[in-house]
C-alpha cells in the first residue's frame, strides 16, 4: 500500500525501486508482486504487470499534488477519445511520443485548449511536430525529455523556445556525458 504521505517523504526513483525489487512484499511469497492489484487499480483499467518506467511517471504526479488522468485502452488508441478526455477533465499537461501529440494536435486543437504543458518522449521531437503542437496551443510550454532505451525514464529534459529542437539539461540527480567517436 502506498500512501501520500509516503511518497512525499522520499524521492520518487527511491520509492519506485522500493516497491519495485518486491524485497519485502507480502505478496511475493504469493508470486502476485510486480502486478497491479486491488479494486482501485481495476477501477482505473490497471491490469498486468507493473511497468517501472509508467510507475514513476504516475507517481511523479501524486508526489506534486496533481490530479491524474488515466486513459483506458480504448481512449489510447482513439485520438477522437483521447483528445475528449483532456477536454473533459481540463487536462494542463499531457505525456506523449511527439508523432502523436502533432496528430492530437492536427486533429482536434480545439479540444486541447486547456493545455498548458506538452511533454514529449519516447521518440525523435521534429521541428514539424513542435510547429503544430505550437500552432495548436500556442500558450503551452513543449517540454522534449529525452532518454535511452537503455534507461528507466529521460536524464535530459527542456523546454523549447523555436530556435531549433533542444535536448534541454540533465533532470535533478541524473549526470550526463557526451562522448565521441574520436
Amino acid at each position: 500500500m502506498i500512501s501520500h504521505k509516503n511518497l512525499t517523504r522520499a524521492d520518487i526513483g527511491d520509492v519506485a525501486a522500493y516497491y519495485g525489487d518486491a524485497a519485502d512484499d507480502y505478496y511475493a511469497k504469493e508470486g502476485e508482486s510486480q502486478v497491479w492489484q486491488g479494486r482501485g487499480a481495476e477501477a482505473l483499467g490497471l491490469v498486468g504487470e507493473v511497468d517501472n518506467g509508467r510507475f514513476r511517471e504516475l507517481l511523479a504526479g501524486v508526489v506534486s499534488g496533481a490530479t491524474t488522468v488515466l486513459a483506458d485502452d480504448a481512449a489510447a488508441r482513439d485520438g477522437a477519445q483521447l483528445a475528449g478526455s483532456v477536454d473533459k477533465h481540463g487536462v494542463t499537461q499531457l505525456l506523449a511520443v511527439p508523432s502523436l501529440a502533432a496528430a492530437l494536435a492536427d486533429a482536434h486543437p480545439d479540444r486541447l485548449r486547456s493545455l498548458t504543458r506538452w511533454i514529449v518522449s519516447g521518440e525523435e521531437l521534429r521541428a514539424g511536430h513542435l510547429a503544430q503542437l505550437a500552432q495548436a496551443c500556442p500558450q503551452a510550454d513543449v517540454v522534449n525529455s529525452y532518454g535511452s532505451s537503455e534507461v528507466t525514464g529521460d536524464v535530459l529534459t527542456g523546454v523549447q523556445s523555436g530556435n531549433g529542437i533542444t535536448l534541454g539539461t540533465a533532470v535533478p540527480g541524473a549526470g550526463v556525458h557526451l562522448l565521441d567517436r574520436t
